[in-house]
């Protein structure tokens, strides 16, 4: 038995008790609890989601039209803060494609934390004192501490960040047109497990638009449109992949995104539900499991 949009206490309370065969989402502490238990341990199931988290940068504007300057605000950015803001929902991202997902460069390392190398970058573009930026993020717990958190470290480079929330209507109504803000929070979710389903909307130039366009950091590389476009009809997986490791390099230098991270699921399920493993993508498929209720 599972329930949707039930709270998450509850739902850990209503599993404890054996009214429910399994708990998603657990809250921080009802997560950091079980994780504790060694009898817990083989019931546990964390799978990285095909999706991507960070801050998105208007390219075609300043100061984010200087790729030194948006690499440098990636090299500004400390990481190992993430997974502690977010109670280890979460690992950091290089990139767009998750950890496991086809055609991810897993040779490409997260930017490290290096203020000294984020203001050399700044100095080199022009910006010697820095610059002052409005962030666009969500009215919501997890997203304004990730925003204050990156307030901090831009902070340390001379780069002073106003942080306006806005609510999710107004966020959606914002971002993606050129008007709208920009630098904001960013995300997208794969609706498929292939990376065609995050790179081509996300940064592909025909994906820029006036109005609600999905390439909202308004990205156009001519490289980079024919390695997707190639990509997208290749038949041979080797090949295939070769290609999306190829977008992942060039993304990776030009930097139109902050490179945030990407959100882990962690669901644990009672000792009887067997051959179960959280989905990249739905989450939850049950499609191979079975209750051992024997």
């Amino acid at each position: 038995v599972i329930l949707q949009n039930v709270p998450r206490d509850l739902q850990f309370m209503m599993f404890e008790r054996g009214e429910l065969d399994a708990a998603e989402r657990l809250s921080g502490s009802d997560q950091r609890w079980i994780e504790q238990q060694p009898a817990w341990a083989p019931y546990l199931k964390t799978r990285v989601l095909m999706n991507v988290y960070g801050s998105r940068m208007n390219t075609r504007v300043k100061p984010f039209d200087d790729r030194r300057v948006r690499q440098a605000l990636n090299y500004a950015l400390d990481k190992r803060k993430i997974p502690k803001l977010l109670m280890g929902t979460s690992t950091p991202a290089h990139g767009v494609l998750a950890p496991g997902a086809f055609g991810r460069d897993d040779s490409l390392a997260p930017y490290p934390h290096d203020p000294a190398k984020a203001r050399a970058l700044l100095t080199e573009a022009g910006y010697p004192a820095g610059f002052k930026l409005d962030y666009v993020t969500l009215v919501d717990e997890e997203a304004e501490k990730l925003a204050v958190s990156l307030q901090a470290d831009l902070a340390e480079v001379g780069v002073e960040m106003t942080i306006t929330p806005i609510t999710f209507s107004a966020y959606n109504d914002a971002v993606g047109k050129r008007t709208g803000p920009a630098f904001s929070l960013g995300g997208w979710v794969g609706d498929y497990p292939d990376p065609l389903g995050l790179l081509d909307p996300l940064f592909h130039s025909r994906n820029i638009a006036d109005d609600n366009a999905s390439n909202s950091s308004f990205f156009s590389n001519a490289e980079l449109d024919g390695i997707l476009d190639a990509a997208r009809g290749e038949v041979d997986p080797d090949k295939r992949a070769m290609l999306y490791r190829r977008a992942e390099k060039l993304l990776y230098d030009e930097a139109p995104w902050i490179w945030g991270y990407h959100q882990l699921v962690t669901e644990v399920v009672h000792p009887y539900v067997r051959d179960y493993r959280p989905h990249p993508v739905w989450i939850r498929d049950y499609t191979t499991a079975w209750l051992d209720l024997g």
